[in-house]
């Protein structure tokens, strides 16, 4: 049984992660000496998932979106983000965290935020 919950200790946390994954780099040529830190995010159904990611401020961020039914945006105004979604689509993008603070996300088109096309990006 110590066993058992040995290797739930160990994998539990890797499956809560979900989709995040930190590879040391040298912050992919943004001069900000962060790391590079990769997301896959699903946006579909006037939600994002997940719907909350955390990041060191300075981090190269790279983001795989899968976008599930139609045209969205995944948009960080204080951050400059403004990134189009094609209707279906698997799009990547890439920005730097330059500052540290909570930052909203969401999807741009008229109503969607509203809708619950939201979450928070963490730069600590």
């Amino acid at each position: 049984m110590n066993k058992l919950a040995a290797a739930v200790a160990v994998f539990l946390p890797l499956v809560l992660a979900g989709c995040t994954s930190y590879s040391g780099g040298n912050g992919g040529g943004d001069g900000g000496g962060g790391q590079t830190v990769n997301f896959t995010i699903e946006a579909g159904s006037l939600r994002f998932a997940p719907d909350s990611i955390t990041v060191k401020a300075g981090d190269h961020v790279h983001l795989t979106i899968v976008n599930k039914d139609v045209f969205h945006t995944f948009t960080i105004d204080e951050l400059g983000v403004n990134f189009q979604l094609p209707a279906g689509q698997t799009k990547e993008f890439d920005f730097t965290a330059s500052k540290s603070g909570t930052f909203a996300f969401y999807c741009a088109v008229p109503g969607h935020r509203e809708g619950g096309m939201h979450g928070t990006m963490r730069a600590t």
